[in-house]
């Protein structure tokens, strides 16, 4: 397989952004930047290429708890960047955040309020594998968001509130699924929109996400579960949805 080039990766983030944008507008999902195209993939070597979200990712009033149609809502942010080595075509090194907020409304025009931290999650992936260190993991982190860099994405128009920011056992690491841009973005689909919403938009990333590139390591490259290699990502890791809860999906979304 010819490596891939900055422009072709680029093009493969664009048109995953595009699909995403068109899925939430078609739902009444508000998602930022509106405009802007987030992702940046360069060259940081001869064998590497950096994919970067140069802003974050705003998900802005979705359902704290997707399948209640009564539910409180959350604002959700999102950044990291991923290495691709270009050898192999294949991520040898990725750290995406996840960050959740409680933000109220402001009653006067303009006026910046304060949010409150719910949580923020780490996921991680760096290779080669390390003795007494998950492949694919996660850590809670006690690090917001640099308050500049969230302002890059213009939607958001609120600052981050001291309450709520208790410091965290930071070193603990969670095994997880590998968990790459797609898969956090259908974990947060799946957590906060209607089920119908989600399956959807499942099954439009199950039938793209080759193209954009996976993880991999020495370790795991003759592992039987490797087979197929997208077996690894989260996305892969949600069931077909059941009749049964079809059924119950289109009650609770009526």
């Amino acid at each position: 397989m010819p490596p891939l080039n900055t422009y072709q990766l680029d093009h493969r983030y664009r048109e995953f952004w595009d699909r995403f944008k068109i899925h939430c507008k078609r739902n009444a999902l508000s998602l930022h930047p509106t405009t802007e195209f987030p992702f940046k993939a360069e060259n940081k070597n001869d064998h590497q290429i950096s994919v970067s979200l140069t802003m974050p990712i705003y998900f802005q009033r979705w359902r704290k708890f997707g399948g209640k149609v009564d539910s409180d809502l959350i604002d959700i942010i999102l950044y990291g960047d991923e290495t691709v080595d270009t050898d192999t075509n294949e991520v040898i090194l990725s750290g995406i955040t996840v960050e959740y907020y409680d933000v109220p409304i402001s009653k006067k025009a303009g006026n910046k309020v304060e949010a409150k931290a719910w949580e923020r999650i780490r996921y991680d992936f760096k290779a080669p594998a390390r003795f007494a260190h998950p492949v694919f993991h996660a850590q809670i982190s006690s690090t917001p968001c640099v308050p500049g860099f969230l302002q890059k994405n213009s939607a958001i128009q609120w600052t981050v509130g001291a309450k709520g920011n208790q410091p965290r056992l930071s070193n603990i690491k969670i095994p997880t699924a590998y968990m790459n841009v797609i898969s956090i973005i259908a974990n947060i689909c799946a957590d906060h929109s209607p089920p119908p919403v989600f399956e959807k938009l499942r099954q439009s990333l199950l039938k793209n996400r080759h193209k954009v590139p996976v993880a991999r390591t020495e370790e795991l490259r003759e592992h039987p579960l490797s087979k197929p290699k997208q077996c690894w990502e989260g996305l892969a890791w949600y069931v077909d949805e059941a009749p049964q809860m079809a059924a119950t999906a289109t009650a609770i979304s009526a």
